[in-house]
């Protein structure tokens, strides 16, 4: 996923509201829209310089967003192309398969605990 990429006027995009959308955990919910115009933000501050690329997109519900790609830093939303989005989703997906071996593993390092105890248990209960 290419955080720094420029959309083009014309470009199909995701629409994420910066406002409803705060944990980036893969339920966001989108919309989608055209790019209608790319502006580059000066958002320098003390002479180091800080551009920000940032886009007016109409949205499917016809309303109006200006952003920035991939992050919230500039306006009421962010968009993504669909393509991005999909691999950003994909690694989500990679990282939460993880834990969940990571878990199942911590689960069966606590049953063979349990197994034992309950051996043990039967050893000395007659």
């Amino acid at each position: 996923m290419n955080i720094e990429k420029q959309l083009k006027v014309g470009e199909e995009v995701l629409i994420f509201d910066r406002k409803i959308n705060v944990q980036r955990d893969g339920t966001e919910s989108f919309i989608r829209g055209t790019v209608i115009e790319a502006i580059q933000e000066d958002l320098s501050y003390r002479g180091s310089p800080w551009y920000v690329d940032s886009y007016r997109v109409i949205g499917e519900d016809n309303k109006e967003y200006i952003g920035s790609y991939g992050n919230s830093v500039i306006g009421n939303a962010y968009f993504f192309t669909e393509e991005d989005y999909i691999f950003y989703l994909n690694i989500l997906k990679d990282k939460n398969n993880k834990q969940i071996n990571e878990l199942q593993n911590k689960n069966q390092e606590i049953n063979t605990i349990i197994d034992s105890l309950q051996d043990k248990q039967k050893v000395y209960t007659k």
